[in-house]
């Protein structure tokens, strides 16, 4: 449950991200932001999955866990090479910058929560 609290508030970090980089003037940074988000997005899915898997103990999780795990490495580098590759159209920096948006909600989530305990 907690995934969709995650994805559904990393939104807004995403569009204040898309926004800014909207200030640029360059097309390309926008778009590496938008591949960039979507992959982290990707990415934690498969996270959760993996952690749903792990928890659940019915089958042998250890290779898939390994698998999904070298998964998301294939993923973040193949964002990264589409950066690379199609510098005029994608920045690979904002590309990168991108895949932050998911790790900073969880800690923008997790100070609200310890705010509210205080």
């Amino acid at each position: 449950m907690i995934e969709y609290k995650i994805r559904r508030q990393s939104y807004i970090i995403f569009l204040i991200g898309l926004i800014a980089t909207l200030f640029t003037g360059e097309i390309r940074y926008p778009a590496g932001f938008m591949i960039g988000y979507l992959i982290s997005l990707l990415a934690f899915m498969m996270t959760a999955r993996m952690t749903d898997l792990l928890l659940d103990n019915k089958s042998n999780t250890k290779i898939l866990t390994v698998c999904l795990f070298i998964g998301q490495l294939f993923i973040y580098s193949a964002g990264l090479l589409i950066g690379l590759f199609l510098m005029d159209y994608v920045s690979y920096i904002t590309v990168f910058i991108a895949y932050f948006v998911i790790k900073m909600t969880i800690y923008w989530d997790a100070f609200k929560e310890r705010r509210k305990i205080e």
